[in-house]
């Protein structure tokens, strides 16, 4: 210790203190754990900083204050929350409505893709097609397609879809009249 005699107790004396009194193999041997520890913690810190939070983009039709889009956003944000994206924390949210104009779809998943959108929920067949059209290499989920997807052109079939689309259909007009028997 008489090293250390009259030398204010910082940090870098205790790194550096048995770095002086061990011999040359285990100086050597310590010298290579502290290279390693401080290459592995600057990659983790340039990794860490490299990182960026996905964009999740949500189109939908209809004007944003109406309540029932109010009420579809809180629950898509919701279902999100519960399997653990957190809104600014793992993850961005991008939504766009149309308004009253759906021809306006085009317009805004321009936007989105200039804006680097990771994935595009689209609310509705309008909103489908103006994704699959203007987006072509962001992956695109339908939320409630009106119409049948296969027919529409959206996927090329149900179990196979291929591309980038995938999602829910309501397939109303296919199953139109199975319910129609379920009531007999």
């Amino acid at each position: 210790m008489h090293l250390l005699k009259g030398i204010d107790y910082h940090w870098p004396v205790f790194v550096a203190y048995p770095l002086l009194v061990e011999s040359t193999a285990a100086m050597k041997r310590n010298l290579l754990w502290l290279v390693t520890v401080l290459l592995l913690g600057s990659v983790h810190l340039a990794d860490a900083q490299q990182r960026r939070i996905p964009v999740v983009a949500r189109l939908s039709s209809g004007p944003s204050g109406d309540p029932l889009q109010k009420a579809g956003y809180a629950a898509f944000q919701k279902g999100l929350r519960e399997l653990g994206w957190l809104e600014s924390q793992n993850i961005r949210l991008e939504p766009r409505w149309t308004g009253d104009n759906p021809e306006k779809a085009r317009d805004l998943v321009a936007d989105l893709v200039r804006r680097g959108a990771d994935v595009i929920v689209a609310n509705g067949s309008p909103m489908i097609a103006a994704a699959k059209e203007g987006a072509s290499t962001i992956p695109i989920v339908m939320a409630g397609a009106g119409t049948e997807p296969v027919s529409a052109g959206f996927v090329r079939s149900l179990a196979k879809p291929g591309g980038d689309i995938t999602g829910l259909s309501l397939l109303s007009a296919d199953l139109d009249a199975k319910r129609l028997e379920l009531l007999n």
